[in-house]
């Protein structure tokens, strides 16, 4: 046990708090707002170890921004590739959506403001299109074996298809 830790603590405890936090706070608020201190508080840790665990504010936002995408690519590939039909695996992504709203909430939400937060700050453009390319990479795969199945119109853009789907669900 590291000096200062709790007794029933590990690092990686300790480190999911802090990222649910940074989760929460994030998306329920601008990213000036947010601060190493409040992130501490609402994880139940102090700034050391915020600090500690991500180096700075913008290392702990991109960490929560790649916790946020693994999490709803979980919850999207077992809904979408529990189905044999592109039909049925359309739907299971919108069930993503439904059940992260109903159960992650802070999960959407946060994702909803990292993009945002993406658009207008060019140096995280290039990590925010890395991140978003497995989700698209879910939807084109739906789209292409669809296509392959005889479900889908074998002249069908995939490309435009899949920005649809996306823009669809993002509403």
């Amino acid at each position: 046990r590291g000096r200062g830790r709790p007794a029933a603590t590990d690092s990686r405890d300790t480190r999911a708090r802090i990222l649910d936090a940074a989760l929460r706070l994030f998306g329920n608020g601008s990213y000036e707002a947010v601060s190493m201190v409040a992130v501490g508080e609402e994880s139940g840790v102090d700034k050391r170890t915020v600090r500690y665990h991500f180096g700075s504010k913008r290392e702990l936002f991109v960490a929560a921004r790649a916790e946020a995408f693994r999490r709803f690519v979980a919850e999207a590939r077992r809904r979408v590739f529990a189905h044999d039909t592109a039909r049925a695996r359309l739907q299971g992504w919108v069930d993503a959506y439904r059940h992260l709203h109903a159960f992650d909430t802070d999960v959407v939400r946060f994702l909803g403001f990292a993009v945002a937060e993406g658009v207008t700050e060019p140096a995280d453009q290039v990590s925010l299109v890395e991140a978003g390319s497995e989700l698209f990479g879910v939807l084109s795969q739906v789209v292409e074996e669809g296509m392959a199945a005889g479900e889908l119109h074998p002249d069908l853009d995939v490309a435009a298809a899949v920005q649809l789907v996306a823009a669809i669900s993002i509403g």
